[in-house]
């Protein structure tokens, strides 16, 4: 059984492992801490050929989802970010439209980053993402394994 300064000296190891860990996620993926990443584009351009990656607001309102207007008849795109409040309003609109037949809207609403766009992570994000956390959850392991079994 080790002595109480070696399991003082080790806990502080694994302390510190999993903090050299956390801080690696923190530089590598600083948007996962910030706020969704949505495309979005001024009115009045062309929203397919001048969009932009924008970091959507946390304050004063909380801007979880990224928007994709489609107005059907004029084949004009918009995007932006939102919350679900103002996706439930916008679909609201586009479905009274239909109803009305005074326009025809399409809209999709998601909580990923760059989801108004149909883009997904690549495998490499994935990758790195997932190594990341195996390499945290062996590094813990072997500590408490290697000194206090």
């Amino acid at each position: 059984m080790p002595r109480h300064s070696e399991h003082i000296w080790l806990t502080l190891i694994t302390e510190m492992a999993a903090i050299l860990t956390l801080w690696i996620v923190v530089f590598l993926f600083p948007e996962e801490l910030t706020g969704l990443k949505c495309y979005t584009c001024e009115q009045g351009v062309d929203c397919n050929k001048n969009k932009k990656e924008t970091v959507c607001p946390t304050e004063p309102m909380l801007m979880d989802r990224c928007m994709l207007m489609t107005d059907n008849e004029n084949e004009k795109v918009a995007r932006s970010c939102s919350n679900e409040k103002l996706c439930g309003i916008a679909d609201e609109t586009c479905k009274e439209a239909k109803e009305a037949r005074t326009g025809d809207c399409s809209l999709d609403c998601c909580g990923d980053d760059l989801c108004n766009a149909g883009s997904t992570l690549s495998p490499f994000h994935w990758f790195t993402v997932l190594s990341f956390t195996a390499f945290a959850m062996i590094t813990s392991l072997s500590f408490n394994l290697l000194f206090f079994a």
